[in-house]
């Protein structure tokens, strides 16, 4: 399975009940809860800034990633979870 950016993750990890595996994943799905709840008449500079902040969550959790092998590969048919963000693979855990 492949994700692609902080957005995904934040629905994979949101759906399959991830939030307590780490302090990173329960504060990316904070983050991206806040930015849903933004007004579309915020300051996009405001908005960007938001997603700005979920984006760097994100990637202090790809960081650690590997370290919550199993917790991530037990939500997942295939045997390997490609991480991305900004189109570059960041992080590949596999069985």
């Amino acid at each position: 399975m492949r994700i692609n950016s902080a957005i995904e993750f934040f629905h994979f990890a949101r759906g399959n009940g991830l939030g307590n595996i780490s302090p990173e994943v329960a504060a990316l799905i904070r983050c991206m809860e806040e930015f849903g709840r933004m007004c579309p008449c915020d300051p996009q500079a405001v908005r960007d800034a938001k997603m700005g902040q979920c984006k760097s969550i994100y990637s202090a959790f790809l960081l650690r990633a590997p370290q919550f092998k199993d917790a991530l590969l037990s939500k997942v048919s295939d045997n390997v979870l490609i991480l991305c963000a900004d189109g570059q693979v960041l992080s590949t855990i596999s069985r």
